[in-house]
């Protein structure tokens, strides 16, 4: 995996007036700066694209998102819409479950809110500081822990791959099937609360 890309001086400069143009309810923010911009892994399938974690310096608290730059523009992140826009302008094809599990991974970050996490292992969470100083706070976080699952994706059937994750939502932990197109689109059919109050810190929105 490549180090990280950050942008400085002049190009950041000319990527942040792209971003601005591209999300124009953030470009006062990004205008009053200071505006910082880091390259993200992506999983091979998605070719040579270069996808950015954007941070905006805003006066009530900084404002992060995802885009995409895909040459003659920059495609912001955030919902499954904004995913399949980038997926059809790729040409994304999924042939094989290992592409599945990788796009997942992928699609879970650009896609989530704050406070949405993806979690295959007891490494993925950030427990609060509780956890190791009290027993109940700590059950909660064994419990949590074992419950989730590294990403799990079938064989296709019927034009979709059939795949199960487990995901955070603030202090929520869910288990979300789903059906992943070969072109990238991704339905949820099934969402199963595991356990709430999960001792992680809680996101602001």
């Amino acid at each position: 995996m490549s180090a990280p890309i950050r942008l400085t001086g002049d190009e950041l400069d000319r990527f942040a007036e792209r971003v601005a143009l591209a999300e124009p309810l953030l470009a006062t923010a990004i205008a009053e700066g200071p505006v910082d911009a880091a390259s993200v892994p992506v999983p091979a399938v998605l070719g040579d694209l270069v996808v950015y974690r954007v941070t905006v310096a805003a006066r009530r608290r900084p404002i992060e998102l995802l885009v995409a730059d895909v040459g003659d523009e920059l495609v912001p992140l955030g919902d499954v819409s904004s995913v399949d826009l980038l997926a059809s302008r790729l040409g994304l094809r999924l042939e094989t479950q290992a592409d599945v599990t990788e796009f997942l991974r992928f699609w879970c970050r650009a896609t989530g809110r704050p406070g949405d996490h993806l979690v295959e292992s007891a490494a993925d969470f950030r427990w609060i500081p509780g956890v190791t100083t009290d027993p109940e706070l700590r059950t909660h976080a064994d419990r949590a822990a074992h419950l989730a699952r590294r990403i799990t994706v079938g064989h296709a059937a019927g034009g979709a791959f059939p795949a199960e994750i487990t995901m955070l939502h603030q202090r929520t932990l869910v288990l979300r099937q789903l059906r992943v197109a070969h072109d990238g689109h991704v339905d949820e059919f099934s969402r199963v609360v595991l356990i709430d109050d999960v001792p992680v810190p809680y996101t602001m929105l």
